[in-house]
C-alpha cells in the first residue's frame, strides 16, 4: 500500500511539472516581446534602447530559457504565492519576500 502511495505521489509530481513545462512553454512562444508591450503601453514616455535593455534585464528576459523557467516555477509555488497574498499587491518589478 505504501509503494501505491509513493508510485501516485511522484507520478502526480511529474505531472505537475510536465504541466507547469508546457504552460510556461506556450507563454514563452507567443508572438511579440513582452518588454515591448510592456514598453508601449506608457504613452507619456519614451524609452530609449538602453532603457528597454536595462528593462529586460530587471525582468530576467536576458537569461537563459530554462533559468526563466526556474525563476518562473519558484515564483508560481504555493509557499510564494501565500506570502504574496497576504502582503498585498506587488509591483511585478519585485521579488517576493521569502516566508519565515
Amino acid at each position: 500500500m505504501i509503494s501505491y502511495l509513493i508510485r501516485r505521489v511522484v507520478q502526480a509530481i511529474v505531472v505537475v511539472l510536465m504541466a507547469s513545462f508546457l504552460v510556461f512553454a506556450i507563454m514563452h512562444w507567443l508572438p511579440g516581446d513582452p518588454i515591448l508591450i510592456y514598453v508601449t503601453s506608457d504613452t507619456y514616455k519614451q524609452y530609449t534602447a538602453e532603457e528597454i535593455e536595462a528593462l529586460r534585464h530587471e525582468f530576467g528576459l536576458d537569461r537563459p530559457v530554462i533559468v526563466q523557467y526556474a525563476d518562473w516555477l519558484g515564483a508560481s509555488s504555493p509557499g510564494i504565492l501565500a506570502c504574496r497574498s497576504s502582503g498585498g499587491p506587488r509591483s511585478p518589478r519585485t521579488w517576493p519576500e521569502p516566508c519565515l
